[in-house]
């Protein structure tokens, strides 16, 4: 959701595959199916109301999210007190170490892990192009191509140990 001035508002999407379907993960079901209680199916989920949270109500909601998986920090901030020259106001604020876009990338990865067809990820991560799915996953493949080196490596250092007389037989 952009925002503009703190203020949330719709946006034209891009496509109309930008429209999708998400499958919920079995771990997450029932605590969102338990939030969900009570509340009309056209609410949005992260506020849980008809309109959308403003940008420093997403921040804040995000940041106290991310301290409980140790992923924020405690800033301590200053500010003016009106009509006081002089005197500051100290208070504290969670700030978040990780964006939401960040564990997106991370559901990427996590598809590449556990072996999931790049069409199929590509059609979960709702993107119109593979080639977009796959740079994703391409420092990933890095990491595959050098554990497959060393395997390669492995096996001609191996065969170095072969006698002469034994190759081809």
């Amino acid at each position: 959701m952009p925002w503009d001035k703190n203020h949330p508002y719709k946006e034209q999407l891009k496509t109309l595959k930008a429209y999708r379907s998400i499958p919920i993960l079995n771990k997450f079901r029932p605590m969102l199916e338990d939030a969900a209680k009570g509340h009309d199916p056209a609410d949005y989920v992260l506020s849980g109301e008809k309109e959308p949270l403003s940008q420093s109500q997403y921040e804040w909601r995000w940041a106290i999210y991310c301290r409980g998986l140790g992923l924020a920090v405690k800033q301590e901030k200053h500010s003016k007190i009106k009509g006081q020259p002089g005197k500051i106001r100290t208070y504290y604020k969670w700030k978040a170490l990780v964006t939401a876009h960040q564990f997106r990338h991370l559901y990427a990865s996590n598809l590449f892990y556990a072996q999931v067809p790049d069409k199929v990820a590509q059609k979960l991560l709702g993107h119109a192009d593979i080639s977009t799915t796959r740079r994703i996953y391409q420092h990933l493949r890095e990491d595959e191509d050098m554990k497959y080196t060393d395997m390669l490596n492995a096996y001609i250092d191996g065969q170095d140990k072969i006698p002469s007389g034994n190759v081809g037989k």
